[in-house]
């Protein structure tokens, strides 16, 4: 293509290879990353003490952090994204004082804004990647990264979705002090309303951008019941003393812990509904003849599912192919062969036990 006939910021925008890179082949191309690289080597095991606890947070490792912070507040600038810092940042700075080693910086952005977001990174240097993450014989964890745009990460599939530094041909670099940013990205529905995990409806206010200036820069924080409710979605070591260090900055409502746990007992029943609706359609659809892709269709018409299986095939054609394995499809066989390879029961219990000991830090 003659470069005079293309406009000017398309081709500044354009990879070494001559494609824009979130469409480029190569670009896209799927990369495997050491994880013992990321962070500068600062992982759990660095980051926490023999107790699970964050260990203090060394000059050298607040400074860091504070370039880190400095760097995407410059990223952002002018970019007219709707975005917030998320994770336990939030508390280290309503403490008024780091509370430990942070390993990496977590954040949000409006479903609506990552085209834009897409941009604002791609001009400073930073792709959108899809990941996943596979242990090797010898025990180290390999990441497989995959280069996407902003329409294939607004519909990860369940794909961890993550922001990584890239070189000039598009090649995930290691070496880079802001690295390796995950992000949750808010969903809303028609009225506006932000959207759980779980498809629950959420406090507007909650997320409300808490903006604050440090080191001359504008930073735009969370509310502390948004920053709970996903420290609870998570199972890290060090969740359960970030959420008691948020308890003790103040800043958390015992009403907000309420409603967190009310929008979680809710997630959890709807997941079990549309478990129970699966289950009982398949029973009651299918039989030992019926083929892999009769079985997806059947699942696919339950409409809970059917809103997400045009985005995120892949784990209904694994249940269809479980299920057609089952010769007996009674529900009690299929909900087994769910709770084998998706241990919701167990999981949930879990997350109820973690809210009920986060509800007694009041």
């Amino acid at each position: 293509m003659n470069e005079k006939f293309m406009d000017k910021s398309k081709a500044e925008g354009m990879c070494t290879h001559g494609n824009f890179p979130s469409s480029c082949k190569t670009c896209n191309k799927t990369q495997d990353v050491d994880v013992f690289e990321f962070h500068h080597g600062v992982f759990e095991e660095d980051a926490t003490n023999k107790n699970g606890n964050r260990k203090e947070a060394s000059r050298e490792d607040q400074e860091r952090t504070d370039r880190q912070l400095m760097r995407l507040s410059e990223i952002f600038q002018d970019s007219g994204v709707r975005w917030t810092i998320d994770g336990a940042i939030n508390i280290s700075f309503a403490e008024g004082a780091y509370i430990g080693v942070h390993k990496d910086i977590d954040i949000s952005i409006e479903d609506k804004d990552l085209e834009k977001a897409q941009e604002a990174f791609e001009r400073a240097g930073y792709g959108f990647f899809l990941s996943t993450n596979e242990v090797e014989k010898d025990g180290r964890e390999k990441r497989s990264l995959r280069r996407v745009g902003a329409t294939e990460f607004r519909d990860t599939g369940g794909d961890h979705t993550t922001i990584a530094a890239i070189d000039a041909g598009g090649r995930v670099l290691t070496d880079q002090e802001l690295n390796f940013i995950d992000l949750h990205i808010i969903s809303r529905n028609s009225d506006g309303d932000p959207l759980s995990m779980g498809a629950i409806l959420m406090p507007r206010e909650w997320f409300e951008a808490q903006i604050e200036t440090h080191n001359g820069k504008e930073y735009r924080f969370s509310h502390p019941a948004k920053v709970a409710y996903f420290k609870l979605h998570d199972e890290r070591s060090y969740d359960e003393y970030d959420l008691k260090k948020l308890v003790e900055t103040g800043e958390l409502k015992r009403e907000d812990a309420d409603r967190i746990s009310e929008i979680i007992d809710q997630e959890i029943s709807r997941r079990n509904s549309i478990v129970d609706k699966v289950i009982n359609e398949v029973a009651a659809k299918t039989d030992s003849e019926s083929s892999v892709d009769e079985i997806f269709r059947v699942i696919a018409q339950v409409p809970e599912v059917r809103e997400s299986v045009k985005d995120s095939p892949a784990q209904v054609q694994f249940f269809a192919e479980k299920f057609a394995g089952v010769a007996d499809r009674t529900p009690a066989n299929l909900r087994l062969i769910i709770e084998i390879h998706s241990p919701i029961t167990e999981t949930s219990d879990r997350l109820k036990s973690r809210v009920e000991r986060f509800k007694q830090l009041f």
